[in-house]
């Protein structure tokens, strides 16, 4: 959450800012582009990463599961 957060911030702050851009073909002035930031942008980048996170530790807690605890108290497991 935090990491959305910050995110969230940094995306307001570079828009507060503003992205200048060169003119695109065919113009003379280039504009002054800006982040958006959605509610389905927040929620898809906080999603990505809670599930990300799970599944990378779904592996590890299966494996350690698995183990007898006098084994894995005896190898730093």
């Amino acid at each position: 959450m935090t990491g959305v957060a910050v995110g969230y911030g940094l995306a307001e702050l570079i828009s507060a800012i503003g992205i200048p851009m060169p003119p695109p073909p065919g113009m003379e002035e280039g504009f002054t582009a800006e982040i958006r930031v959605t509610g389905s942008v927040l929620a898809g980048a906080f999603l990505l990463a809670f599930l990300t996170t799970a599944l990378a530790g779904l592996y590890p807690a299966w494996k350690a599961s698995r183990l007898q605890i006098i084994d894995a108290l005896r190898h730093n497991v």
